[in-house]
């Protein structure tokens, strides 16, 4: 009997040091997801603060693919008060996001779009080199023009760049294989 007494007091501590080393998990684990809801608790808004910067990076930048750039804004806006997309995809859209404007400064292309004129509006060809330089030619190729950022306005690009532009645009859209292109590029700004 004795015997059998001290076989059920061992189990019985055994099953004891069992339910605390569980009941430390347990533990353990709350703690971390404690943990893990204050991290989500920063991150929402961090991406918030993130999607408003690269909103006033887009307006300050050169105005190039404005409605798509704009667009991309508004739907991160909208994902960030999804309540049923997972905080993993919204930071992985964000970061898309960022990507995207990075690739934009040392991509060249190409691309058809409206013109806001003094007059209205037209259909022009755009030619994007990176963030350094932006130009439009008209449909029928009787005007170009290049983007001022110092003015924020567009001014006409003078006649001896017109055959340098016709190049600019047969590499953008891989007619013919690139090459050097002598085009106006303002100077930056000296900081004090």
């Amino acid at each position: 009997m004795t015997r059998e007494l001290d076989s059920l007091r061992n189990y019985d501590e055994h099953l004891q040091r069992m339910v605390d080393a569980q009941q430390q998990a347990i533990d353990s684990l709350e703690a971390q997801l404690d943990g893990v809801q204050l991290t989500q608790r920063g991150v929402i808004p961090l991406l918030a603060r993130m999607v408003d910067s690269l909103d006033r990076f887009v307006e300050l930048d050169t105005p190039f693919l404005l409605d798509e750039r704009r667009q991309r804004i508004v739907r991160l806006r909208e994902l960030l008060h999804q309540p049923d997309a997972s905080l993993a995809d919204k930071y992985r859209r964000v970061m898309e996001a960022y990507q995207i404007e990075t690739d934009y400064g040392r991509t060249l292309e190409a691309y058809r779009a409206t013109l806001a004129t003094g007059t209205g509006e037209r259909s022009v060809d755009f030619l994007r080199i990176g963030r350094v330089v932006l130009l439009y030619r008209s449909l029928d190729g009787a005007d170009a023009g290049v983007w001022d950022p110092r003015a924020q306005s567009w001014q006409i690009l003078p006649q001896q760049y017109q055959s340098a532009l016709k190049q600019g645009f047969r590499v953008a859209r891989k007619q013919t294989t690139p090459e050097l292109l002598v085009l106006p590029v303002q100077a930056p700004e000296e900081s004090p």
